[in-house]
């Protein structure tokens, strides 16, 4: 169960990184702010509004606290938590990077052919390793405190990282409640 629940967060954190990208992603000087910008003020009828970093962030520290609150951790606790923090806020910045090369190699590609199957799946074996690795660095740094946390504890971090998985793009949850492409 514990390995399951650590899991859990790491996926949380890999599958709904992108809520979480720090304010590193785009400065809002950087070309391409002011259409950015713009793309706030659509009409969202037709998709999902994309978010500023400086939103990001604030959804991040948001987050962030709400689980720490919900934790109730004690003083001995509280010391385990800052690994956590640094690990998710870590992998949030780095998925805001990644994330901004990824958008200016598509922008670069334009028009051009998509790229074939050989070279999708290459791109796609390279995303899982960093999964991996970002898993691995999530359920290193969240251990310690898990391990610390009461019966109570455990029982409040694995619903708060299941209901932040499902709300935030994580894996959905199968059941008659979700289904499995449910994101409401």
């Amino acid at each position: 169960m514990k390995k399951t629940m650590i899991a859990a967060l790491a996926t949380l954190v890999v599958a709904g990184s992108g809520a979480f990208t720090a304010s590193y992603a785009q400065p809002a000087n950087a070309p391409g702010a002011a259409q950015q910008d713009a793309r706030h003020e659509r009409d969202h009828s037709r998709g999902p509004m994309r978010l500023s970093a400086e939103d990001r962030s604030a959804l991040l520290d948001a987050r962030l606290a709400g689980f720490k609150a919900g934790l109730k951790l004690t003083p001995e606790q509280e010391k385990a938590w800052p690994a956590l923090e640094t690990a998710m806020r870590d992998i949030a910045k780095e998925r805001g990077e990644r994330m901004a090369k990824w958008r200016e190699a598509r922008e670069e590609r334009g028009k051009k052919d998509r790229p074939d199957l050989i070279e999708r799946l290459r791109n796609g074996a390279t995303m899982m390793e960093e999964r991996a690795k970002t898993m691995k660095t999530i359920a290193d740094a969240a251990a310690p405190l898990y391990e610390s946390l009461d019966t109570a504890q455990k029982r409040r971090f694995n619903v708060m990282a299941r209901e932040m998985m499902n709300r935030h793009g994580g894996p959905r949850l199968g059941g008659p409640e979700r289904g499995m492409h449910d994101r409401g």
